[in-house]
């Protein structure tokens, strides 16, 4: 079994985890065919994506269809045991990844949706999920809104896109849309359609009425008798005659069919974000969580699983109720982290009673301090001349969630409004506030909150009250026109100033909205619009803090430490917008400012004026960091290669000009504007154009500089207080774009022979930095290290160390747990550079006898260089 960290105690954590993207190209087999190969690098859990039954293709598992199965594309339950026996042989257990806020509803898979399609409100499951059954939009009164088809209903019914058809094998009737999507017929409804079959058994004509369950045993008495009738029936209505006859019984059903574009307006369910085709499960209701919760505890209960990740913790209707349940409800004492971003300044609640986050806070902190301070004028100026940008981030995101709210989110604005006119209109304090004044008050509240979602749920906290207050002042702001009421009674509501059940449901629902606006506004449009060095603009990172110093790194590590030790230690996951050795290889940008500027102003000149210049910046910038390391080899590019990459590069670039929604849409795309973004890009790979060789020349200069920040946070990654992650593959280069650029297959095969044939002494790869054998070797390095010595990574003192004289590009910290002891030391600057400085050693440890675990060499000197030698990181033990 897994050696924990923390010495197998009641609340184990994790020495360190490997993230697998399970699909149906790489299912329970694959992963366990890998285990001899984790086990040599070092970890001691495989981190495994959700592994439920998923919709048909699924390449992430995050569309859940049933949460009683075991997704068939990635194996059997007994596959999944199969696979962690031989994970558990190289002493590996499992994390696995869950998804409790939503399920998957497009296609055909989902069968509790489909009864609730079915049924309507009569279904046994139309509680499970979260649906408006009485929204302000008649057409919807006791419906669900299905946004799935290509064109306008009446089209889809007149082109066939929407047809009716019977399966014999349930007895069943349903309408396909776009042949894809199943939307079932209400039995009480089958009468209707049978009177076309002809000669059919009068029983079968009537009595359907509104049992259930008899309505079951008529659908197999239907199945039964093949009728031939039942196949002129659906003839009929998808017959040109027929049509009108099929538009009425649409019509009649517990659904709604309407182009997607609808969805943004009218939309009645909660949804994953925007995502039509997740709708919010209610997890807060004990049957809801009983169901989805009973096979993943039954691998708990089994031993197979000993560590939980939860998703979308912020799309829950009560975190820390959910979290505080899990921790009782399930059988075994287990790691748990939830997936939440963390706003600057904003601390984790502690109340929940969980490790930690998944680790995007450390992703930041690290890709802040390799950039140096003393670029940001130089580079902030620059960005400004070459793009004429000039607005704030804060009002970018505040633009960006506006547009969010107010398109995309316009059915949920209209949702939450209804609920806080009809509070408003139930008090005299309130009463004479108008709905619209309430909508356009409360856009801009939303606009305004500083942090992903607030957790008022009774007991006000200080921290929510500060987020609430500071957002409605800051709205009141920036809409001097409205009413200060409006801003009063919002304050209201919110704080939970105003006893009723009605308004704790609205807070609360308040809440579960914010999260969306935040993730859409500020990552997946303002991210894209804010450009001045895109290593900073990434999941819940504000890029306007160009660089942290030393003394704030140290005081982050230092704050995990004392609260959440355990939390995970992240630098790359499936929702990170670029690779970590992209970030990497961008942060070394401000080392060359001047050399960048002139190559950036150079290469403009290629192009003519067709691309908006600010996305030429984020191309050249994304261009230069994923551009394979390989490719720095000298000699002509693999032509296959470079076009792998071309297409890689075109798909990346097509989502970031959609998402950054200035001059292109999802919904509404503008050929002209992605035409001429794609010849840019076919121009700049183009291997007999001027640019490329330009370009590449570079490219080689830059990417040792990149591969230096790599080793730096690999190294810093797995000594730092924390639980360390390695996604897939990055134990070499991760060098992906947006996903789902980063779910490509990993070639496990060359990461095996290249551990095996690592030197003794790490230096001697420095040369070779294109290989990634560096941080290869670092990272199996310090995995050996962390299982040789758990304790002091887990629950050693972390002391930052001083250097003889100051310097703001030297870094170093001490780990120590008893006589154990280790001292990190890193050069954040050019190598030439590298300064002459002595480290501060406490007096006990100064005379003592230090090996560099990287080169395996007794360390004689307290010089900074001459301890670092060619490596960027020391990490030195104490014998």
């Amino acid at each position: 079994m897994p050696v924990y960290a923390s010495d197998r105690d009641e609340r184990p954590v994790p020495r360190a985890s490997y993230r697998l993207q399970l699909n149906k190209d790489f299912g329970f087999s694959d992963a366990e065919k890998l285990a001899p190969y984790l086990g040599r690098l070092g970890i001691s859990h495989a981190y495994l994506s959700p592994i439920l039954k998923a919709r048909p293709g699924s390449m992430h598992g995050y569309d859940t269809v049933d949460h009683t199965l075991v997704n068939p594309e990635l194996g059997t339950l007994d596959g999944l045991r199969q696979m962690a026996a031989a994970l558990r042989r190289e002493g590996i257990g499992i994390i696995l990844d869950i998804v409790p806020n939503h399920m998957g509803i497009g296609g055909a898979e989902n069968p509790y949706w489909l009864n609730v399609l079915e049924w309507g409100r009569d279904s046994r499951y139309a509680y499970w999920f979260d649906i408006n059954w009485a929204p302000s939009e008649p057409s919807l009164q006791d419906k669900v809104l299905m946004p799935f088809l290509g064109s306008a209903l009446g089209e889809a019914i007149e082109t066939g896109r929407m047809s009716l058809k019977f399966d014999d094998a349930t007895g069943s009737f349903a309408i396909w849309a776009e042949d894809t999507h199943k939307l079932p017929i209400d039995p009480r409804h089958y009468g209707e359609i049978l009177k076309h079959a002809g000669d059919i058994d009068e029983a079968l004509l009537s009595g359907w009425g509104v049992d259930q369950d008899v309505a079951a045993q008529l659908k197999t008495r239907l199945a039964e008798a093949r009728a031939p009738g039942i196949e002129m029936a659906v003839q009929h209505f998808n017959s040109e005659a027929g049509r009108q006859d099929l538009a009425e019984l649409i019509a009649k059903q517990n659904w709604r069919a309407a182009r997607y574009s609808v969805g943004a307006d009218e939309i009645n369910y909660r949804r994953f974000f925007i995502v039509s085709d997740l709708a919010a499960i209610r997890i807060e209701r004990q049957e809801v969580f009983d169901h989805a919760h009973k096979l993943i505890f039954q691998l708990v209960e089994e031993g197979l699983v000993e560590g939980l990740r939860i998703d979308h913790i912020d799309g829950l209707y009560d975190p820390k109720q959910y979290t505080l349940r899990l921790r009782q409800a399930c059988p075994r004492p287990i790691y748990l982290v939830v997936e939440k971003i963390l706003a600057p300044g904003e601390a984790l609640r502690s109340d929940w009673d969980i490790d930690g986050t998944t680790g995007y806070e450390f992703a930041n902190v690290t890709a802040q301090l390799l950039v140096d301070p003393a670029a940001e004028g130089t580079l902030t100026e620059f960005y400004r001349d070459f793009t004429g940008e000039t607005g704030t981030l804060d009002a970018l995101e505040r633009e960006a969630k506006l547009e969010i709210i107010d398109y995309e989110m316009s059915a949920e604005l209209d949702a939450l409004t209804t609920r806080l006119t009809a509070i408003a209109g139930s008090h005299r304090a309130s009463a004479d506030l108008t709905r619209n004044g309430i909508r356009n008050a409360l856009r801009h509240f939303l606009s305004c909150l500083s942090v992903y979602r607030t957790y008022v749920e009774g007991d006000t906290t200080a921290s929510d009250r500060n987020y609430i207050e500071e957002a409605l002042a800051e709205a009141q702001t920036m809409a001097p026109t409205l009413d200060g009421a409006l801003f009063d009674f919002l304050r209201d509501v919110a704080l939970l100033n105003i006893e009723g059940d009605d308004v704790l449901e609205t807070a609360m629902r308040l809440q579960q909205f914010t999260g969306p606006a935040m993730a859409k506004g500020l990552e997946d449009t303002a991210l894209y619009r804010y450009n001045r060095l895109i290593a900073l603009s990434d999941v819940g990172e504000r890029p306007d803090q160009f660089s942290v110093s030393p003394d704030q790194f140290h005081a982050f590590n230092r704050d995990r430490a004392a609260n959440f030790p355990g939390g995970m230690l992240t630098s790359s996951s499936h929702d990170t917008k670029r690779g970590e050795d992209v970030r990497a290889r961008i942060a070394a940008l401000s080392l060359l400012p001047d050399e960048w500027i002139a190559k950036v102003t150079e290469w403009r000149a290629h192009f003519g004026e067709d691309i908006d210049a600010n996305d030429l910046y984020y191309f050249f910038q994304q261009l230069l960091g994923a551009w394979p390391a390989e490719f720095a080899r000298s000699g002509a590019i693999d032509p296959d290669k470079l076009e792998t990459f071309r297409e890689r590069t075109r798909d990346a670039m097509t989502k970031a000009v959609r998402e950054a929604r200035r001059h292109t849409t999802w919904t509404a795309n503008s050929e002209d504007y992605e035409g001429a973004l794609m010849a840019v890009v076919d121009q700049t790979l183009d291997p007999d154009g001027e640019f490329l060789a330009d370009f590449r020349a570079f490219a080689d200069e830059i990417g040792p500089l990149g591969a230096r920040n790599s080793i730096i946070a690999a190294t810093l990654k797995l000594t730092v207080p924390g639980m360390p992650d390695i996604y897939q593959g990055a134990e070499l280069y991760e060098q992906s774009m947006v996903d789902p650029d980063n779910r490509r297959p990993v070639d496990f095969a060359e990461r095996t022979a290249l551990l095996n044939a690592l030197p003794n002494d790490l230096s001697e790869t420095m040369a070779d930095w294109t290989s990634g054998k560096t941080k290869l070797g670092v990272i199996s390095r310090l995995l050996a290290l962390r299982k040789e010595i758990p304790n002091l990574f887990a629950k050693g003192r972390y002391e930052p160390i001083a250097f003889d004289e100051e310097n703001s590009r030297a870094v170093g910290f001490l780990r120590r747990d008893g006589d154990a002891a280790i001292l990190v030391l890193a050069w954040l600057g050019l190598p030439e550079d590298t300064p002459d400085l002595k480290v501060q050693l406490p007096s006990e440890l100064a005379a003592g006898d230090w090996t560099n675990v990287f080169t395996g060499r007794e360390v004689d000197s307290g010089s900074l260089n001459e301890i670092l030698g060619e490596m960027p990181a020391a990490v030195l033990r104490l014998a």
